[in-house]
């Protein structure tokens, strides 16, 4: 480890981070990464074993039972989604709904209350929602999704008059149709890779939200590559 010439480690900021599944977390940890902070991630018990992620290295994995214990108080907590479920809702097995649920709400909202009471104690933080346009659109065959991210927008929203007189900070990733990303110069990938920068930018500085690409973007994506049938296309006209 590096060393100061006062002979002090260097100690890194820290970063924890949930349902690290989707390419935009993972793109978003690696964003801290390479600004110097230091990844842990927050894992299920049942999930002891997880496999490396390519060019991001993770300090320490933990469950919420060692996060509790260990008074672990990280700089920033970055809450995620768990990873989305697309099908006709009433077709959608009830264990996937009952673990998106789980992932999405129930421990999210248990650390997020755990590591925000340490955080006012230690006199600062900056906490982040990942969220989407599903929260104040109609999404078909997204129908558990949309009402999961509109919770948190409400949620944020609240939060941040409760605790307008702390140093915490409260980002969340909100939709926008009139911002516009040229689909003709990014490719689905780069456009990640530079909403990721956005979202690591709009944390540091404390922004209230960042600007997610708009859903008819989305839709262009999933039309030019065919993922959706045409049942499904019909729906989202």
């Amino acid at each position: 480890m590096n060393k100061q010439n006062n002979n002090h480690s260097i100690i890194k900021p820290k970063v924890l981070i949930t349902n690290l599944e989707s390419n935009l977390s993972i793109l978003i940890a690696k964003q801290f990464s390479i600004n110097g902070f230091e990844i842990y991630e927050l894992i299920s018990e049942e999930k002891q074993t997880q496999s490396d992620i390519i060019d991001l290295k993770i300090s320490e994995r933990m469950t919420l039972k060692e996060a509790e214990a260990d008074l672990f108080c990280p700089d920033i907590l970055i809450l995620n989604h768990a990873k989305e479920i697309y099908g006709p809702f009433c077709e959608i097995p009830e264990e996937k709904n009952a673990h998106y649920i789980d992932q999405t709400f129930i421990k999210n909202l248990y650390i997020f209350k755990l590591i925000i009471k340490r955080m006012k104690e230690r006199g600062h933080g900056k906490i982040f929602f990942s969220s989407s346009t599903g929260n104040c659109h109609e999404a078909p065959f997204e129908g558990l999704a949309g009402p999961t991210r509109a919770f948190i927008s409400s949620l944020l929203s609240t939060l941040r008059k409760e605790l307008k007189e702390s140093s915490i900070t409260l980002t969340g990733v909100l939709p926008c149709l009139e911002k516009k990303y040229d689909l003709s110069k990014y490719s689905f990938l780069e456009k990640e890779e530079e909403f990721a920068k956005e979202c690591f930018y709009a944390i540091m500085s404390g922004k209230e939200c960042v600007i997610n690409p708009s859903r008819s973007e989305k839709i262009e994506y999933f039309f030019k590559h065919t993922l959706l049938d045409d049942s499904m296309k019909f729906f989202l006209h």
